[in-house]
C-alpha cells in the first residue's frame, strides 16, 4: 500500500470534485468551521489562490486511486501555523493515525515549523483526542472551540508516548510520498 498526500494543485478534475464532495458531507462538514456546503464554483475558483501560495497548503489523500481524507495546514498573518484533517468515515485506523503523524512530522522536519495549533470545535471529541494522541496540548477554550498547540521540541522527546510508539512499528510497512 502507498499513501500519497497529493497537492491540490496537482489533482485531476476527478479528484478535486471527489475531495469537495467529502468536505461537504454532514459527516465532515458539521465538524469544520464553515460548516456550509461550498459549491464547486466557488471550490474551483479557491483551488486558483493556492498556486504560488507561502501562506499555506492542502493535501489530498490518496490510497490506491481513492481519496482518503485531505490534510492541510494555513499560516495566519500573525505567523500561527495551524494545521488540520479529515477522513471518510469509513477510515482504517491506522490509516488516519500514520497520515497524521506522517503529516505533522512533515510539517516539523520539512517545512521547518516551529510550532502547531489546532482548533476543534467542541462538538467534536474524537478529533480532541486525537490530536492529546499526537502530543497537543491544551491552551485555551471557549464556548465553541478548543485551542490546542504542539511544538517541535515536545513532537521530537514524544519517545514515551504509547499512541505514537504504535505507530511507528507500522511505518516500515508503508510507503508514502508527497506530491
Amino acid at each position: 500500500m502507498t499513501l500519497i498526500f497529493k497537492n491540490y494543485i496537482h489533482l485531476t478534475q476527478e479528484h478535486s470534485k471527489a475531495i469537495l464532495e467529502l468536505r461537504n458531507s454532514e459527516y465532515i462538514r458539521t465538524h469544520m468551521h464553515n460548516s456550509e456546503i461550498i459549491p464547486l464554483e466557488n471550490h474551483l475558483q479557491w483551488l486558483s489562490t493556492l498556486h504560488n501560495n507561502s501562506t499555506k497548503e492542502y493535501f489530498a489523500l490518496i490510497v490506491d486511486d481513492v481519496i482518503v481524507g485531505s490534510c492541510s495546514w494555513v499560516k495566519d498573518d500573525k505567523e500561527v501555523v495551524s494545521w488540520g484533517i479529515f477522513f471518510v468515515p469509513t477510515i482504517n485506523p491506522i490509516i488516519s493515525s500514520l497520515s497524521a503523524y506522517l503529516f505533522i512530522d512533515y510539517l516539523f522536519e520539512k517545512k521547518g515549523f516551529q510550532s502547531l495549533d489546532s482548533q476543534v470545535l467542541k462538538n467534536n471529541p474524537l478529533a480532541f483526542k486525537f490530536n492529546q494522541n499526537l502530543g497537543f496540548s491544551l491552551y485555551e477554550e471557549n464556548n465553541q472551540f478548543y485551542s490546542l498547540s504542539l511544538h517541535k521540541k515536545e513532537w521530537e522527546s514524544n519517545t514515551n508516548n504509547r499512541f505514537i510508539t504504535s505507530l511507528k512499528k507500522y511505518l516500515g510497512k508503508i510507503k508514502y510520498e508527497f506530491q
